[in-house]
């Protein structure tokens, strides 16, 4: 049995695509009650500051776009449902362990996650770099100070938002079908384009909405490589926490999430700056196929006298 074999046989035992499609609305179900929570939550907070109820609405829509700090906090505090929907869904739905969505031991691979972290980290940094270059002209966001103050609940936030996509995407979705179509295109690319689709931003200037959808697409088909390479998704989590937190919090952009970053660029990078996080993204996912992806593979995997897993 394969590592990507493995990790899907758990949800072998009851994978009618009936009990797939009531998950999905019960997880979805859960995303938008937590939504609703979080964001009443801040509307009380900010009620009892005195501000007034035009105060609160202003603040409200600073909150929902993320140009403020405390928006993006709240908007990475909504995707906690998403862990209590899966943890229902997997318990009384498919009558399987929560943690067999990470991995089918069911434990934390550090040596994964390292990886992954250490992958996330180069390419993140690059396309920093490249950024930075092509921004132009950088006015400074968050002041320093608040900066480092944010940084840790960023982090942490961030862990929970990321490792809640991929437990859907990467996870739920990806083992679900799986189980029952070997086609790579069904396990992979559909919930890779699902993922871009929920990305989907229309008021992004230029067109930016669609090059949002497809880098996000490549993202979720890099980030299935990964599984697929690793048999669990402590990798794919490593790159998917690291990726967003250098790009929550060094540079952002007017027109998207832009509350925590140390560095605003104008609209006008937009494009540029997504046209080149699109050809990273896709450095990346050929790194993961091709023969050099090899280091995410398991020790065991490794024995050439074992038959791989057909490549997505």
């Amino acid at each position: 049995m394969t590592t990507f074999q493995s990790f899907i046989e758990p949800a072998t035992h009851r994978m009618q695509i009936w009990r797939l499609l009531v998950g999905i609305v019960v997880v979805l179900i859960f995303w938008v009650l937590s939504t609703a929570a979080v964001f009443f939550l801040a509307a009380m907070f900010l009620a009892s500051s005195g501000d007034g109820n035009e105060g609160v609405l202003t603040s409200l829509d600073s909150i929902a776009t993320g140009r403020i700090p405390e928006g993006v906090l709240v908007m990475l505090a909504t995707f906690s449902g998403i862990w209590i929907g899966l943890f229902l869904v997997t318990r009384f739905l498919h009558k399987r362990p929560f943690r067999t969505l990470l991995s089918p031991d069911r434990r934390m691979d550090g040596q994964q996650l390292l990886k992954g972290i250490v992958f996330g980290a180069v390419f993140a940094g690059l396309s920093m770099g490249i950024g930075i270059l092509l921004a132009g002209d950088l006015r400074p966001g968050l002041a320093l100070d608040r900066w480092l103050i944010l940084f840790l609940p960023l982090v942490a936030l961030v862990i929970v938002q990321a490792t809640a996509e991929e437990l859907v995407f990467r996870g739920y979705l990806a083992q679900q079908l799986a189980a029952r179509f070997s086609f790579w295109p069904i396990w992979a690319l559909l919930p890779s384009f699902l993922f871009g689709l929920l990305h989907f931003a229309p008021h992004l200037p230029g067109g930016g909405g669609y090059y949002y959808v497809a880098v996000t697409t490549m993202a979720g088909l890099m980030f299935c490589a990964l599984v697929w390479r690793s048999g669990s998704l402590w990798a794919a989590v490593g790159v998917h926490v690291t990726v967003n937190v250098v790009n929550l919090s060094t540079i952002g952009m007017d027109s998207i999430i832009s509350g925590t970053q140390l560095f605003v660029a104008e609209e006008n990078a937009l494009i540029p700056l997504m046209q080149v996080d699109l050809v990273i993204t896709t450095v990346m996912l050929i790194f993961v196929l091709a023969p050099t992806g090899r280091i995410f593979e398991p020790n065991a995997a490794r024995d050439p006298s074992e038959t791989a897993p057909s490549a997505p």
